[in-house]
């Protein structure tokens, strides 16, 4: 048929046969030529595209491209086309051969005469955590992953300069390749000097003391990013740059440049937003840099919402203290909650350390002193022995996290695991030890298919003869970020009237499968388990609260918009919760 003929239909869609290592969706995201969903025929969604033989060869030839960079040289692509002459359709069908892959038989390094003779024993001994390696199949884009890797081990251990050619030796009767990395390392370096600019109020010294690196020492790029960090962290800065200019002559000794701009020393922030549990909320932020010390912050906070009617907190923090990713943070806080389970007036003071090991891995040690005027139903105190509305508490915690889970806003990979430790003792009315864990994964199954999955345990043990514990410490379950078909709180004991009374015990854990939809718009299923018991240590996983449902996000520069309707699946419950709020579950 004649490609003006053809170019009448519209393209409805494009299947692959034969297929077997590169999966249909990354065959598709090469391509030109698109099929038209259900999603896309709904109103509002794209126009189908125009076949034209001329796009088909295009994409036959990018499809080529990718397989032989995927190590196939001899792949084969035939296209067979349907024709659906009653609505103008036309339907691509690709038949694909692809193939023996080419595989690595050897990988070698090359250095010159004059390089160091110690150099190519340790690259060699690089070999064994490269990708490409003896019997793997060959792919550009791992050939440019270890390339990279080299270079930037190279650049960390002292050779500034250093460049690596790859070069190949096919034998294609064989599918075999051999992979030779012509190397040149150029000479050791080490930094020389260090200048500092960009600064106004805070004084150089203090800079200096979060750079790593001193002149003298051995060139390596993972200080200068490591400084730049622990710069920034002093949260007073815009932006920090430290960067070492290589000259054009082959230098030995590198200098290094640290440019910063600093943050307005005085600044407001005003927000507001919605949410299905909290409604309405707003709050104001007023900060000012440099009182008492010249990188401290003081922050003064204001927030309204139907949880926390009122809320006023006051912080003075300082960084680099006792070490240069150490920091100190003295507060107040005066805050009313009105949760389903009580009311409380909640007014003290908290003295924190918190300090940041590396990238990932932070720490900190805090101790509040508070008083509560707690408001109850007299059926609660019966149940829980809750006989005082005032009373003190002071309260230690221990709390770590490690969070290596990227990006930042909506996870696809990694993981986040958090423990907070409280015991609560001298001069304080109740005396209890708390532990809280939360564990979170995030797996990518495709490019776009992403599973994460949620597990939280903790319990409440009483001390010193105690029987009861503050209503507003215990655990709760139920809500936009716990089991989600249920109401917040709704989830574990009750009193006679139905309130909540919180527990002694949690578990929780978690199943999200999230896709896209179409462009900022995404999808999210989910499963939901666990429940609060009244006694410590007592879980009856034979009875949790189950729920499932699904979600819509919508991306925006803020985190994604979610809402989420979720079912109970036991308890006699049911219903739809529906939950609306920022930000993804977990």
């Amino acid at each position: 048929m004649s490609t003006t003929l053809y170019g009448q239909y519209r393209v409805r869609d494009v299947t692959f046969r034969g297929v077997r290592v590169i999966k249909n969706s990354t065959l598709k995201k090469a391509m030109v030529l698109q099929d038209h969903s259900i999603l896309d025929r709904l109103p509002f969604g794209p126009a189908p595209q125009r076949y034209s033989e001329h796009l088909l060869q295009q994409d036959i030839a990018r499809l080529r491209r990718l397989y032989q960079s995927s190590g196939f040289l001899k792949t084969t692509i035939e296209p067979r086309l349907s024709r659906d002459e009653a609505g103008n359709w036309i339907d691509i069908t690709f038949i694909i051969q692809e193939g023996p892959p080419v595989r690595v038989d050897q990988v070698h390094f090359k250095l010159p005469d004059s390089a160091d003779s110690t150099l190519y024993t340790r690259l060699n001994q690089k070999k064994s955590g490269l990708n490409l390696r003896r019997g793997d199949r060959f792919q550009d884009e791992l050939l440019k992953a270890d390339r990279n890797t080299l270079i930037t081990w190279l650049n960390n251990h002292s050779y500034a300069y250093a460049s690596i050619q790859p070069e190949f030796d096919l034998y294609p009767d064989s599918a075999r390749v051999n992979i030779i990395y012509n190397t040149v390392p150029g000479p050791s370096c080490q930094f020389s000097r260090i200048r500092i600019d960009g600064n106004e109020h805070i004084p150089a010294d203090i800079i200096r003391n979060q750079i790593v690196l001193e002149p003298g020492q051995t060139y390596s790029e993972k200080q200068l990013q490591k400084s730049q960090r622990r710069i920034y962290n002093l949260g007073v800065f815009q932006y920090v740059t430290v960067k070492a200019p290589l000259p054009d002559t082959l230098e030995h000794r590198i200098k290094v440049d640290v440019s910063v701009k600093e943050s307005d020393r005085m600044s407001t922030k005003l927000g507001f937003g919605y949410g299905r549990e909290d409604q309405f909320r707003a709050f104001a932020r007023l900060e000012k840099t440099g009182l008492f010390f010249p990188t401290s912050q003081s922050t003064f906070f204001v927030k309204r919402s139907a949880l926390t009617p009122y809320q006023a907190d006051l912080r003075w923090h300082r960084p680099a203290v006792l070490h240069p990713q150490g920091s100190l943070t003295l507060s107040s806080f005066l805050r009313r909650e009105k949760e389903p389970a009580y009311t409380a007036q909640r007014y003290g003071g908290r003295a924190s350390y918190h300090q940041i090991w590396n990238q990932h891995l932070t720490t900190a040690v805090n101790h509040t002193l508070e008083q509560v005027l707690l408001s109850t139903s007299q059926a609660t105190r019966e149940i829980t022995l809750d006989t005082l509305d005032f009373y003190n508490k002071s309260i230690t915690r221990l709390h770590a996290v490690y969070d290596d889970s990227r990006p930042a806003l909506s996870p696809s990979t990694g993981m986040l695991a958090g423990v907070n430790l409280d015991w609560s003792g001298f001069k304080s009315t109740y005396h209890y030890l708390k532990l809280d864990m939360e564990l979170r994964r995030y797996f990518s199954l495709t490019p776009t298919l992403v599973t994460a999955v949620k597990l939280k345990y903790g319990f409440m043990q009483p001390l010193q003869d105690d029987q009861a514990t503050p209503i507003e410490e215990r655990f709760f379950a139920g809500g936009s970020y716990s089991v989600r078909g249920w109401a917040r709180a709704d989830l574990g004991p009750k009193n006679r009237d139905g309130k909540p009374i919180g527990g002694k015990s949690r578990l929780e854990t978690s199943l999200e499968l999230r896709f896209p939809l179409y462009k900022r718009l995404s999808g999210v299923l989910f499963y939901d388990v666990g429940n609060v018991w009244q006694k410590t240590f007592f879980i009856h996983i034979d009875n949790p609260g189950m729920a499932a449902g699904a979600g819509l996000r919508l991306r925006t520069p803020i985190g994604p918009v979610r809402i989420d309707a979720g079912a109970p699946l036991n308890h006699g419950k049911t219903g739809v919760q529906i939950h609306f709020s920022v930000g993804h579950s977990f």
